[in-house]
C-alpha cells in the first residue's frame, strides 16, 4: 500500500503540469455550464454568436492591432519556458507576478503554434470570448432582464478595451476569472446558491489570486459580499474566500517580492491626490488619456459617448435596489482603485470596466419606452458597437506613443528572421527580452552581440539585429 501511494505521488508530481491544465480548463466548461443552465435555447444560441464574434474580433487583423509586442510578453514567455522546463509553477515571475498562468496556457502552446504572438496571445483570446457568457450569467444573477443581460453581454463583446486586452498577454483573462466570482457570489448573496457556487467562486478567485496586482486586490470584494448576503448564507461567502486563499498558499509560501503592489510602489492616499486621481480615471473613460506603458494603451479605458450616458443612468436608476446598487457601484469603485492610487492605467482599473458595461444595459432597460425597447436595444448595440469597432481600429486608438509602447519596430524586426534561422543569430543588446524567446526555442545558435562575434568568423553566415538602442560591449 505505502509502495502503491509512492507510484501514485510520483505520478502526479510527474504530470502535474499537464494535470493542472486540464483541471483548470474543466472548471472554466462546468463553471460555465453553470452559468447557462436552465437558458432557452434561443438564448444559448444568441450567446454562441456573440461568443464567435468576440473571437473574430480578437483574431482579426492581429498582428497589425497591436502592432508589435510589449516587451514584457516575450520576457514573460521566456520565463514560462524556463518554468515549465523545470516544472517550477508556484511561484513568482520575472515580472513580479505569478507564472502558473502563463506556464499552463502559454508556454505549453509554443510547440503547437511557435515561439511568436500566437502563443502569447492565444489564452487571452480566448478567455476574453468566454467573458461575454460570464457576463451574461452575472446580469441575470443581479436579476436583470433576459434582453438586458445580452445587452451586457453584447458590449463585453465589442468595447475597446475588450478587444485590446483580448489581444495581448495579459488582461482579457482577468476579467474573466472575475466574473466568474461575481456570478458565484451573486448567485449566493440574491439567489439560492449552494456549495457549487461557493466551488466557483473559490475557483475565480484563486486564478485572480495567480494573476496580475488588479486581480489581488479585487478579494476584499468578498467583505461586499459578506455584508450583502444574509443569515447562514454569510458563511458561504467566508468558506469560498478559505478556500481561495488555501489555494493561494504555494505561492505565499514560495515568499514572493511584490505580493499586493509592485514592489516600491505606494498608492497616494492624501485626500488632494486621491481626489485628483479620480478625475484621471473618469477623464480616461470619455478621452484617450490614460498612459502608454507596460500592457496598456491611453485608449484602452475609453467607451463611446452613448455606453457611457446608459451606465450613467444606471447607476442612478440602481440606487432604488441597494443592494444591488452596493454590488456593482461597490465593484466598480474596488476596480478603479489600483488606478486611483497611483496613476490611470487602463490596467490597472481593468476590473472596473464590466460594472460600466453591466451599468448600461441596466440603465437601457430602465427607460420607460416598453413599447420601444427592441428596436431602442438594437439601435444602441449598433451606435455602440460601430463606434467601438471602428475606433479601435483607427490611427486614433493607435497614435504614435501607443505604437511605440507595444514594441512595434522591434517585434517586426526579431519576427523578420524565419524560425528556425538555420544559421547562426546575433542579436544587439537593445533587443532585450523580445529575443528571449527565440534564444530558447530556436534550435540555432542565438546568441548576444559581443567584442567576440560583431564579425562573422571564417566568413560564415550570419543574421545580425540591430535595434536603435545602443549599449557599449
Amino acid at each position: 500500500m505505502h509502495e502503491a501511494l509512492i507510484q501514485v505521488g510520483s505520478l502526479l508530481a510527474e504530470y502535474r503540469v499537464l494535470l493542472l491544465t486540464a483541471a483548470i480548463a474543466l472548471g472554466y466548461a462546468w463553471a460555465l455550464h453553470l452559468v447557462v443552465r436552465g437558458e432557452r435555447y434561443l438564448v444559448r444560441t444568441a450567446l454562441f454568436l456573440l461568443f464567435v464574434s468576440a473571437l473574430v474580433l480578437r483574431f482579426a487583423a492581429g498582428r497589425d492591432y497591436p502592432p508589435g509586442m510589449n516587451e514584457d510578453e516575450p520576457k514573460v514567455l521566456a520565463c514560462a519556458l524556463d518554468a515549465l522546463k523545470d516544472k517550477r509553477l508556484h511561484r513568482e515571475g520575472c515580472s513580479g507576478i505569478p507564472i502558473l498562468l502563463n506556464v499552463l496556457f502559454q508556454a505549453q502552446l509554443v510547440p503547437i503554434l511557435g515561439p511568436n504572438r500566437e502563443s502569447m496571445r492565444f489564452y487571452p483570446a480566448v478567455s476574453g470570448a468566454l467573458s461575454v457568457i460570464a457576463v451574461y450569467g452575472l446580469a441575470r444573477a443581479l436579476r436583470f432582464t433576459v434582453s438586458s443581460a445580452l445587452v451586457s453581454a453584447a458590449l463585453v463583446t465589442f468595447l475597446p478595451w475588450s478587444l485590446y486586452y483580448g489581444r495581448i498577454s495579459f488582461g482579457a483573462e482577468l476579467t474573466f476569472h472575475q466574473l466568474l466570482l461575481l456570478w458565484a457570489l451573486a448567485r449566493i448573496v440574491f439567489a439560492n446558491g449552494g456549495g457549487r457556487e461557493v466551488i466557483v467562486a473559490a475557483f475565480g478567485q484563486t486564478l485572480l489570486f495567480y494573476d496580475y496586482f488588479a486581480g489581488r486586490l479585487f478579494f476584499p470584494f468578498c467583505v461586499v459580499a459578506l455584508l450583502l448576503a444574509r443569515g447562514w448564507r454569510r458563511l458561504l461567502v467566508c468558506v469560498a474566500a478559505f478556500l481561495a486563499v488555501a489555494a493561494w498558499l504555494p505561492y505565499l509560501l514560495s515568499e514572493p517580492q511584490h505580493l499586493w503592489a509592485p514592489r516600491g510602489q505606494r498608492p497616494n492616499l492624501e485626500i488632494a491626490l486621491v481626489w485628483e486621481g479620480v478625475r484621471a480615471v473618469f477623464r480616461s473613460l470619455v478621452w484617450p488619456m490614460a498612459a502608454d506603458g507596460w500592457i496598456t494603451v491611453r485608449a484602452a479605458a475609453v467607451h463611446p459617448v452613448v455606453v457611457l450616458a446608459a451606465a450613467a443612468v444606471g447607476a442612478v436608476a440602481v440606487l432604488r435596489q441597494p443592494r444591488i446598487a452596493a454590488f456593482l457601484l461597490g465593484g466598480f469603485l474596488l476596480g478603479i482603485g489600483p488606478a486611483v492610487g497611483t496613476f490611470p492605467s487602463a490596467h490597472r482599473m481593468i476590473m472596473a470596466f464590466p460594472f460600466v458595461s453591466l451599468l448600461a444595459a441596466y440603465g437601457l432597460s430602465q427607460l420607460p419606452l416598453s413599447r420601444w425597447r427592441a428596436p431602442l436595444y438594437a439601435l444602441f448595440l449598433s451606435i455602440g458597437g460601430f463606434a467601438s469597432t471602428c475606433f479601435f481600429f483607427s490611427e486614433e486608438f493607435w497614435p504614435a506613443n501607443s505604437r511605440a509602447a507595444s514594441g512595434a519596430g522591434i517585434t517586426q524586426l526579431v519576427e523578420s528572421v524565419p524560425y528556425p534561422a538555420r544559421r547562426k543569430v546575433v542579436v544587439s543588446p537593445g533587443l532585450g527580452y523580445f529575443a528571449a524567446v527565440r534564444t530558447r526555442t530556436d534550435p540555432s545558435d542565438v546568441v548576444p552581440l559581443d567584442t567576440d562575434n560583431w564579425w562573422p568568423p571564417n566568413a560564415a553566415e550570419a543574421i545580425y539585429l540591430f535595434s536603435g538602442h545602443w549599449e557599449a560591449l
